[in-house]
């Protein structure tokens, strides 16, 4: 039996977070805890906080990027609390400790699974809904860029560099976009220089 009659699950559970800077990294893990510490039906048995390390991660962006994390100990009252803070908080590991044995009623383990399906239905939908968004960004995105381009070759600007310079995109990322606008018959390029079709 648990330390606490209420509770019937404890877990080790470890919480990461990652960004930056360091202080709000810190900062961050902090407010975490303190959510989980007013959860209703969660019980902080301990926790140790670590210190924020300097990470590599592979990203366009630049700057130091900090990653810390959390070990806790916490009693759960059930498993239904417990998979919703699964989901809630995203832990990277999970371990129960206790009890050694779980016995499930069949109607507890069906509302579990619609439970589970019902979150991941709508993660499902979230995903799509971002997918599509994403889709109009990209497509907004290279008719935006296209448009950029047509004009700065109309003004005279003729070479990848000057059409880099005029649009302020990097030559390199650049020049995929004015291939395939080559490709797709909206420039000609002659001796590096670009020109509109007709």
């Amino acid at each position: 039996m648990t330390e606490h009659e209420e509770y019937v699950i404890l877990c080790k559970v470890i919480i990461e977070v990652a960004g930056k800077p360091k202080e709000h990294v810190e900062n961050t893990l902090r407010l975490v805890i303190d959510k989980i510490k007013k959860e209703e039906n969660i019980h902080l048995k301990q926790g140790d906080l670590f210190k924020a390390k300097e990470v590599t991660i592979m990203t366009e962006q630049k700057g130091q990027f900090w990653s810390t994390f959390a070990e806790l100990d916490l009693y759960f009252k059930n498993t239904q609390t417990l998979i919703a803070f699964c989901f809630e908080y995203m832990p990277s590991t999970i371990e129960i400790l206790e009890p050694q044995d779980m016995k499930f009623q069949l109607k507890d383990f069906s509302d579990l699974l619609i439970d589970i399906l019902g979150k991941l239905h709508s993660i499902g939908m979230t995903m799509k809904t971002l997918k599509a968004e994403n889709d109009v960004l990209n497509r907004n995105g290279a008719s935006l860029l296209r448009n950029i381009i047509m004009i700065a070759v109309r003004l005279n600007y003729k070479t990848l560099k000057e059409v880099a310079d005029f649009s302020g995109i990097e030559k390199d990322k650049l020049k995929p976009f004015m291939d395939d606008f080559v490709k797709g018959g909206f420039l000609i390029e002659a001796d590096g220089k670009y020109s509109l079709v007709g």
